[in-house]
């Protein structure tokens, strides 16, 4: 026909009937089914010019309304494959809840259609599926619903999973055996791509307190691997050293201090990578501290801290907007001799439009507080990180943490005299389950505190934290016990378990 004759031909306007923004004619006439009902036009699909396909209606005859995230309605289409081109296509099964969770319980399939089922008499490839996210270089071309194939696509068929965004950790010291404080490029690889494999496709490595050189080692290395656009390294984030040395926690006493412009100037001027920097706001020079590193774009986080509501708000005013590890290190309600004071985490809740984090492995914070920080802050406000130090993500129990003085027991680290927890063996797969399954939260908005919510809140929800068009393909699939299977990193696959 002069349909099929036409594919790979440069198109005259009036035989143009799909365009290059993914528009159709908005009516189907009546001419186009024959006695039967059966269609017997066919739509061309035109990309630059050029016809590399067509489309069919089977639901006879009825109206094409292909716009541009996707056709509005649930059909069976066949498309004509010709040429291959370099696509991912994802397709999943029942309704996108807000561009986060997709619930493909109908299927999903990432599909090659240079091959795969071809209906011999017409050369058309039988599809269906409601909704698809097509992958190209590095990014999410584009999410559909439509029932359209795209030539040259890879098939997976992830087995009725789930398809999430990839997770954003935006604290987290180690894994793999190695931690940040090294400061070395093998150092920072080795932990980046240990945490990968289990859904973490952003990161913001962290240092715990630390000395000037080491800060200095850790810039240069962050910043030089940071210029690999495919990064997944977005920022670094310093825990300290300006805390309260009343709760170091695990923190080295030996370096914390207060707030020194002479020292923090020159380290924010010269690490065009730092992207935050906790303190604690009651120490004298921090307000200054806060204040300087927002007007220089670094997220100031209140951490480590004996703030009390004054403190809070006041640190809150000069832009320290986030708290790290909220309820460790930092006191809540207490007594005073015979007098009640609200603490550091009931001045955090006064303040609605103030973020926090959980270290939800559900020993830093036990699950039934992880749900009433949901329940008061809400999915938006409250980000989930593993805060995990090098032994982590491992498959030995011979990794040793950095810090000497650390030991594992129970599932999370300590320091060697029990006198406080030193951070954590989790991976954010992790936190997601402590959330759904102990901390009784949806899946959907478990996923969007691992995702969503800390993009947001780190600035880089433009390209992380959902799977929207033009969004980094982050993508990965989980199974129903809630496992990663396979990970998508800028489009690339970087774990799979799946096929």
């Amino acid at each position: 026909s002069v349909f099929s004759d036409s594919i790979g031909k440069q198109i005259a306007s009036p035989l143009v009937t799909a365009y290059d923004d993914g528009t159709m004619p908005n009516e189907w006439g009546s001419n186009n089914i024959d006695s039967e009902g059966n269609p017997t036009q066919k739509n061309l699909l035109i990309k630059n010019g050029i016809c590399v396909g067509f489309l069919v209606d089977k639901a006879n005859g009825r109206r094409l309304n292909m716009e541009a995230n996707g056709c509005s309605r649930r059909q069976s289409y066949r498309f004509a494959p010709t040429s291959r081109m370099s696509n991912t296509y994802i397709a999943a099964g029942k309704d996108k809840k807000e561009d986060i969770i997709k619930d493909t319980k109908l299927g999903i399939y990432v599909a090659n259609f240079g091959g795969g089922s071809v209906e011999p008499t017409t050369g058309e490839f039988n599809f269906s599926a409601s909704e698809a996210y097509i992958i190209r270089d590095g990014k999410i071309l584009e999410v559909t619903n439509c029932d359209l194939a795209i030539i040259g696509a890879d098939i997976i068929d992830a087995k009725g999973m789930y398809v999430t965004p990839g997770f954003v950790d935006m604290h987290v010291h180690g894994g793999g055996g190695r931690d940040f404080q090294e400061g070395t490029p093998e150092a920072f690889n080795v932990a980046v791509n240990a945490h990968i494999k289990y859904g973490t496709t952003s990161i913001f490595p962290t240092l715990s307190s630390s000395t000037v050189p080491m800060i200095e080692a850790a810039v240069e290395t962050c910043g030089e691997l940071m210029k690999d656009p495919n990064s997944p390294i977005l920022g670094l984030h310093l825990e300290g050293h300006y805390l309260n040395p009343q709760k170091a926690g695990a923190q080295r006493p030996e370096w914390i201090k207060n707030p020194d412009p002479n020292e923090y100037i020159p380290i924010v001027e010269n690490s065009p990578c730092l992207a935050r920097w906790d303190a604690a706001p009651e120490l004298a020079g921090a307000l200054q501290f806060g204040k300087y590193c927002a007007e220089k774009g670094i997220l100031p986080s209140i951490a480590h801290t004996a703030a009390s509501y004054a403190d809070v708000k006041a640190a809150f005013e000069v832009g320290f907007t986030h708290v790290t590890h909220f309820y460790n290190a930092m006191p809540g309600f207490h007594n005073k001799r015979e007098y009640k004071y609200e603490g550091t985490v009931e001045s955090v809740y006064l303040i609605d439009d103030m973020t926090v984090e959980c270290v939800a492995d559900g020993i830093h914070v036990p699950p039934t507080i992880l749900r009433m920080v949901y329940k008061i802050k809400g999915v938006e406000r409250m980000a989930l990180i593993t805060d995990a130090l090098a032994v982590a993500a491992v498959d030995s129990d011979d990794v040793k943490a950095f810090d000497p003085r650390v030991v594992i027991e129970d599932g999370v680290c300590k320091l060697s005299d029990r006198s406080a927890l030193a951070g954590s063996i989790a991976t954010t797969d992790r936190l997601v389950r402590t959330m759904v399954q102990q901390a009784e939260v949806p899946l959907e908005d478990a996923i969007r505190m691992a995702s969503e919510t800390p993009a947001h809140i780190m600035g880089v929800h433009d390209r992380k934290g959902a799977l929207a068009r033009g969004k980094d393909a982050d993508i990965l699939i989980i199974d129903d016990k809630l496992n990663v299977r396979c990970v998508w990193q800028m489009g690339k696959i970087r774990e799979n378990s799946l096929f």
